[in-house]
């Protein structure tokens, strides 16, 4: 028997710094479906007094696109633009925002868009999104979003093109930001990472400080920890975002660690409920221990999540710390508070499945 799904708003604050916003795209492999994230630098208190309308918006990355739903579309765009549930309109008006009445949405502004790796359910809303973000753009001035991924190195050498480079060959070319390179997508590496500030938001790449491990006919293996891993990045004013390449799941799939909450972003390497299918399965459960490591490094949250956010219903069949620990941001499903115990868990159990396989079937 399935396990029941937890209920999840369509818009809900995790914490100070980061927003979920459901693709309106439920389904069997996509459960209450794809979960999209807005992250950001804290709020400057005195947007929380001021009228929203005379702040500049805020930038913020976006992580993943989903499908492109409608609904997903029109609830983005309700966020951006700062407006409260009651204003919004279509399918999701009954939906919720879980956020504290004191801590109300400003306006936003996407200025990069990072993709966890090729799947529809993560990339096919890009146009949609990208149209969205032009709209916007014609009443209120900002830049065309920069599109970020790494690259399938395994696909690339076989002459495969990318899935996304080949989304965006058919979308105008005024909708998004081409690299130093003239290239359609900003190709992210390892260990690169974005620092995101309200006045803006930085890249720097760090790709040079790793090493790969050999890689297999479908993934390319999983690299050592970045050197220097940001584990130090403690500005309470900004948000420090860190590219890990984690394969497995798909070859050019990466996890974002969040050094301010010592968070993880898992994409589909985890997921909130049950478990993740891989193409490779060395090369997964090498990404899992590397994904175990960087919140073992980890130090405990430095900064509490907010009152408004410690208690989030769908957190309410999870075990309590009594201490903030490690949070997990999966691409499905609910928030996972445990994170160093759900990746130890997923671990064991693909382990525990993989020895029912080899182990010899008993004649009945």
């Amino acid at each position: 028997m399935s396990e029941a799904l937890v209920h999840l708003e369509q818009v809900t604050r995790l914490s100070s710094r980061v927003v979920r916003i459901l693709g309106s795209n439920p389904g069997k492999f996509t459960l209450q479906g794809t979960n999209t994230y807005l992250v950001h630098a804290p709020v400057p208190s005195a947007v929380d007094h001021a009228d929203r309308r005379s702040v500049d918006a805020l930038p913020c990355v976006l992580i993943d696109a989903a499908e492109g739903k409608s609904a997903y579309i029109d609830t983005l765009k309700g966020v951006l633009l700062g407006r409260d549930e009651h204003d919004w309109s279509g399918n999701h008006q009954t939906s919720s925002v879980a956020s504290s009445s004191s801590d109300p949405y400003p306006r936003f502004t996407i200025t990069d868009i990072i993709l966890t790796h090729r799947h529809v359910d993560h990339v096919g809303g890009l146009p949609s999104v990208l149209e969205l973000l032009a709209d916007i753009r014609r009443e209120h001035k900002s830049k065309p979003p920069r599109i970020h991924k790494l690259r399938d190195k395994v696909k690339a050498a076989a002459g495969e093109a990318d899935e996304v480079a080949q989304l965006l060959e058919n979308c105008s070319s005024t909708l998004f930001a081409k690299s130093k390179a003239g290239e359609d997508v900003h190709w992210i590496e390892d260990g690169d990472s974005f620092q995101l500030a309200n006045d803006g938001i930085s890249f720097s790449s760090t790709a040079s400080d790793t090493t790969e491990q050999p890689q297999s006919k479908r993934n390319a293996g999983v690299p050592a920890l970045p050197q220097h891993l940001a584990l130090d990045a403690t500005s309470g004013d900004t948000t420090t975002l860190q590219i890990l390449h984690t394969p497995g799941h798909t070859g050019d799939h990466i996890c974002l660690f969040l050094a301010q909450e010592a968070s993880l972003y898992t994409g589909d390497n985890v997921l909130g409920q049950g478990t993740s299918v891989f193409e490779d399965l060395r090369v997964y459960l090498q990404s899992l221990k590397r994904m175990s490591d960087v919140l073992e490094r980890s130090p405990a949250p430095r900064e509490v999540y907010g009152k408004s956010f410690e208690r989030l219903k769908e957190a309410s069949n999870q075990a309590q710390a009594s201490a903030p620990e490690n949070r997990l941001y999966p691409s499905h499903g609910p928030i996972l508070l445990q994170g160093k115990a759900s990746i130890r868990q997923y671990i064991s159990h693909r382990l525990e499945r993989e020895s029912q396989a080899r182990s010899p079937r008993k004649d009945p």
